[in-house]
């Protein structure tokens, strides 16, 4: 039983029997895709993942799949009227939105990554161009100075 003592009338007791509380559950089907996804994901995106990130932003995936299939569910619940479990449409379509999700975060973490890629080349160009510079230098001087001739 759970007890309510919120607002007016605190000390009353509001017991509700647990049973008597809505709730949302997969149906068969979806209950089906949600096992897949999730096997999937523990079994080859996960353990190949060499990105640490990014497998520990995928490990949140697990309670995201199924939060999104459920504000799906309603959604189409408040639009067709329809009662019932979150079905296999609203799964399907949860496990879409991970796929992108997926896309959009190896993207954000891969800036983070680019950066000191991006640092690295650049250190590495003006390297080249300061040998380069020398170099072409040290190529005049040298050619400044006259050498005799060994005849």
């Amino acid at each position: 039983m759970l007890s309510n003592t919120r607002g007016s009338g605190a000390g009353k007791d509001y017991r509700v029997p647990l049973y008597a509380l809505p709730y949302f559950r997969f149906d068969e089907e979806a209950l089906g895709v949600f096992t897949e996804w999730s096997g999937d994901l523990h079994r080859s995106k996960l353990p190949d993942e060499e990105n640490p990130l990014i497998a520990q932003h995928m490990a949140k995936y697990d309670k995201l799949m199924p939060a999104l299939a459920l504000i799906l569910h309603l959604v189409d619940c408040a639009a067709s009227g329809q009662r019932g479990s979150v079905t296999k449409d609203a799964a399907l379509r949860a496990a879409a939105w991970c796929d992108y999700l997926e896309a959009h975060a190896r993207r954000c973490y891969g800036l983070l990554a680019d950066d000191g890629l991006r640092a690295a080349q650049a250190l590495a160009d003006k390297e080249a161009r300061q040998t380069h510079r020398r170099f072409h230098s040290l190529r005049r001087e040298a050619k400044s100075m006259a050498l005799p001739d060994h005849e």
